[in-house]
């Protein structure tokens, strides 16, 4: 039986006898590309599964690393460690995500629309600092707790003019408290 088929226009199918892409395997779950190693249950590649494309390494000591380059000069950008840690600019992340150790500004950008390191939302890291960031002093810091699955319930709001709110959401004192 047929198991590879190469078309005229250079389309290669492995278990496909009708390949749409340049490389093309059978429309079934399980392992896809071994890049390494003779056992099946213990090498780095690719596999399918119900909706689901894998990427793995041999064992929990193995690591998935991305980044730019080629195997010789290979530039990495961020790694997914055996036990589930992810290193961005780091290889060695020791919490389920750890940012590189940089001081920036801008260390984690929630929404930004102005591209610069003061106009955003979000967090930064500034030698003993840690930055809590919104992008203009008409914006607002809020601290809230769940009610229950539908609410949530304001606790603090610090206004971007500084003035700060403990049980009220429009402070204009530089501490405003309500209380019951």
């Amino acid at each position: 039986s047929e198991t590879v088929r190469i078309t005229g226009d250079g389309r290669v199918g492995i278990g496909d006898n009708a390949p749409l892409t340049p490389l093309s395997f059978a429309a079934v779950n399980g392992n896809k590309i071994s890049l390494s190693g003779n056992n099946i249950n213990s090498h780095y590649g690719f596999g399918i599964q119900n909706s689901l494309l894998q990427m793995y390494a041999p064992g929990a000591g193995d690591d998935i690393a991305f980044g730019y380059g080629s195997s010789a000069s290979f530039f990495e950008r961020m790694r997914i460690k055996g036990n589930g840690n992810v290193g961005i600019g780091t290889t060695n992340p020791n919490a389920p995500l750890q940012l590189a150790n940089t001081i920036a500004n801008r260390k984690i950008v929630l929404y930004d629309l102005n591209n610069n390191d003061h106009q955003y939302y979000g967090l930064g890291v500034n030698g003993g600092l840690l930055r809590y960031q919104v992008d203009a002093t008409g914006a607002d810091h809020a601290f809230f707790a769940g009610v229950n699955a539908a609410s949530s319930v304001e606790l603090m709001r610090i206004k971007g003019n500084g003035n700060v709110g403990i049980g009220n959401a429009d402070p204009v004192y530089r501490l405003d408290v309500s209380g019951r």
